[in-house]
């Protein structure tokens, strides 16, 4: 069986091939061409409105009254939509309207800001026959009313009044202690029972150490109780430390009734010793619920009384 193609096929096939390639080169060339006149039309809209701008604002400041029917002008972007002389009239009334503004704001009277006071330049005093240098020196160097050559008064001198001195400032009271009137010493006792501590009477051979304070639960966790009425100096709370090593004592609690010096207080807490003062305790109690610290204080005051004294005499 005889399969050939027809001729008639295949030149209908080329034709249509060549049509189509012929379609292909003339779309291209018409989309160059359209891109060129549209960057010819981009060119003379930014050529006019440069020349615009360039123009004189004087000859731009009374245009031409618009034609009936033209108001805001056209936008430039739009460029394959319009043309270019319409893109051309646009810039040139956009240009226009910006130099009308500009020369209206220019013909606007100055701001009258009031008179501004100001001295003399030195142009104004030599046209007045004043010499700048001369008129200074006046003013510094003050010469006798009688003297010719005097020309400017000498400005009065001004004496500035000082300061009023502020108002001295009235010194608070510093705030009442929590145990006031209560014996330190007791304050103290009490405070090391409420945390289980109990003592017993020291060595009358080891005075100044009047009580071994040792933990209930713990007899390890002991204290050597010392009350100090002087001020405590490093030598003296290093003197009751080694005392209170000789009898196995590592730690000690000091009550210092008339304070200390803060180089005993470095040694004290390098050493496992508690310097309290009023301020420390104050601290402490503070620091407690406030039922208990005033059974603290109770029990302190109860034993300063003076029928607990006669009682235990």
């Amino acid at each position: 069986m005889d399969e050939r193609i027809p001729v008639s096929t295949i030149l209908f096939s080329v034709g249509v091939l060549l049509t189509l390639i012929g379609l292909l080169f003339w779309a291209r060339r018409r989309a160059a061409a359209i891109r060129e006149r549209a960057a010819e039309r981009e060119q003379e809209a930014m050529a006019m409105l440069l020349a615009s701008g360039r123009s004189n604002p004087a000859d731009a400041a009374e245009p031409d009254p618009p034609a009936e029917g033209e108001g805001l002008p056209k936008p430039i972007g739009r460029l394959l939509e319009d043309t270019a002389s319409e893109k051309a009239a646009a810039a040139a009334r956009e240009a226009a309207r910006i130099a009308r503004e500009e020369g209206a704001a220019k013909d606007l009277p100055p701001i009258d800001y009031g008179e501004v006071r100001r001295g003399p330049t030195a142009a104004e005093q030599a046209a007045a026959g004043l010499d700048p240098i001369e008129d200074l020196i006046s003013q510094i160097m003050v010469d006798p009313p009688t003297g010719r050559n005097r020309r400017v008064q000498a400005r009065p001198r001004v004496v500035e009044r000082p300061a009023p001195a502020p108002a001295p400032v009235e010194a608070r009271p510093p705030p009442e202690s929590i145990g006031a009137g209560v014996p330190l010493r007791e304050l103290v006792l009490a405070w090391y029972e409420s945390r289980g501590y109990r003592g017993s009477p020291a060595s009358p051979a080891v005075w100044p150490i009047e009580l071994v304070l040792r933990h209930r639960d713990d007899a390890a966790r002991a204290y050597a109780f010392v009350v100090q009425n002087d001020n405590i100096s490093v030598d003296r709370i290093t003197a009751l430390i080694e005392q209170a090593r000789e009898i196995g004592m590592l730690r000690v609690a000091v009550v210092a009734e008339a304070g200390y010096e803060r180089g005993a207080k470095d040694v004290a807490r390098k050493r496992n010793v508690r310097l309290i003062d009023r301020s420390v305790m104050d601290a402490e109690l503070s620091a407690l619920e406030l039922p208990t610290a005033a059974k603290i204080i109770a029990v302190a005051r109860k034993r300063s009384s003076p029928e607990a004294s006669a009682t235990a005499a």
